[in-house]
C-alpha cells in the first residue's frame, strides 16, 4: 500500500476510534440522566402523604442498625418525629426486623422514642417484631408502650460483643516482622499482630460490661415490672429467645402482628407509612446485597448483635 493510502487509512481509523469514544461518552451521559430522572420520580411518588383523617402511623426499621445503613438513627428518628407530629395520628407502630448493630445508633432511636412519648402522651407507640428483634433491635423495641411478636420471632439477645483475630503465629511462620510506632502505651490497643496484653483485655471487658449495663438499664426502664427479674441472669445473658420464651420472661407483651393489633386495639384504622423512603441508589444497593457487607464489616467494632 502506498504511503498516502496508509495515511488515509490511519486517519480513518483514528476518526473511527474518536467517534466510538464520543458515542460511549454520550451513552454514559444519557444513562446518568435517566438514573437521576428515575431517582427524582421515585422520591416524588414514594414519599408518603398522610391522610387527613385518623390513622395509624407505621415506621419500618429493617436490617442492621448502623450510621451507614438504611436503619440509621437519623432516618428512623426523622420518621418517628413526622409520625407523632401529625394531628391525625392516633397510634404509632414501629415494625422491627433487625439483628442489632451499633449501640450508639440503637440508643439514639431509643431516646427519641422516650422523648416523643413524653411530648405526645396521648399517642401510644407499639413495637411489632417480625423475623428478628434481637440485640440493638430489641434495645429499640424496649422503649415502646407494648411489644408484640410472633411465637417464632428471634427476640432478646441482650448483650454486647467485640471480636477480631490474632495473627501472631502466622507472622512468625511467614517471616514477617511487625513494626508499630505509637505515642501512648495503649495506643496499639489489642493489636491483632501482637500477643494479647492481659491489662488491655481486662480493660476491653470493662468497656463491654459498661455498655452491657447501659443496655440492661434501658430494657429495665422500658419494660418495668413486666420483666420477670427472677430470671434476670437468663434474660441478660445475651441468649436469643423464641417469641414463646420472650413472653415467659416478660420481654414481649403478647403474640401479634400489625393486622391483629389493628383489629384488637386500634379500631381497624387505616395505616400510613411514615418511613422516610430510601434513595433509588440505596434501594438498589440493598437489593444487590449490601446488607451482607454491613453485617460483615469490621468485626472488631463494638456490636449489639
Amino acid at each position: 500500500m502506498s504511503e498516502p493510502m496508509e495515511r488515509i487509512a490511519e486517519a480513518y481509523l483514528k476518526e473511527q476510534r474518536r467517534t466510538r469514544r464520543w458515542r460511549i461518552f454520550f451513552k454514559l451521559c444519557w444513562l446518568i440522566i435517566i438514573i437521576v430522572i428515575i431517582s427524582l420520580l421515585y422520591r416524588a411518588f414514594s414519599t408518603t402523604t398522610p391522610v387527613a383523617k385518623p390513622h395509624i402511623a407505621l415506621i419500618k426499621l429493617e436490617g442492621v442498625i448502623a450510621d451507614d445503613a438504611p436503619a440509621n438513627a437519623h432516618r428512623i428518628n426523622k420518621s418517628l418525629a413526622a409520625a407523632f407530629k401529625d394531628k391525625d395520628t392516633k397510634a404509632v407502630v414501629l415494625q422491627i426486623n433487625s439483628p442489632g448493630g451499633s449501640p450508639v445508633q440503637s440508643d439514639d432511636i431509643y431516646q427519641q422514642i422516650r422523648y416523643l412519648e413524653k411530648k405526645y402522651p396521648k399517642i401510644p407507640l407499639y413495637a411489632i417484631c417480625s423475623d428478628v428483634c434481637a440485640s440493638g433491635g430489641y434495645y429499640v423495641a424496649s422503649a415502646a408502650k407494648e411489644i408484640y411478636a410472633n411465637p417464632m420471632t428471634i427476640t432478646g439477645s441482650i448483650g454486647v460483643r467485640a471480636g477480631g483475630f490474632g495473627f501472631v503465629e502466622l507472622l512468625k511462620k511467614i517471616g514477617v516482622e511487625r513494626r508499630l510506632y505509637t505515642a501512648g502505651k495503649d495506643k496499639g490497643f489489642l493489636d491483632p499482630f501482637e500477643p494479647q496484653n492481659a491489662y488491655q483485655v481486662d480493660e476491653m471487658e470493662k468497656l463491654l460490661t459498661e455498655t452491657h449495663q447501659v443496655f440492661i438499664n434501658a430494657v429495665k426502664q422500658g419494660r418495668g415490672d413486666r420483666l420477670k427479674l427472677r430470671d434476670e441472669d437468663s434474660i441478660f445473658s445475651g441468649m436469643p429467645f423464641s417469641g414463646i420464651q420472650a413472653k415467659k420472661y416478660g420481654l414481649i407483651d403478647a403474640f401479634g402482628s400489625l393486622d391483629t393489633l389493628r383489629h384488637t386495639k386500634l379500631k381497624d384504622l387505616p395505616v400510613v407509612n411514615y418511613t422516610v423512603p430510601l434513595s433509588l441508589i440505596d434501594k438498589l444497593s440493598k437489593k444487590l446485597g449490601t446488607e451482607v457487607s454491613y453485617q460483615a464489616a469490621s468485626l472488631s467494632n463494638l456490636k449489639l448483635n
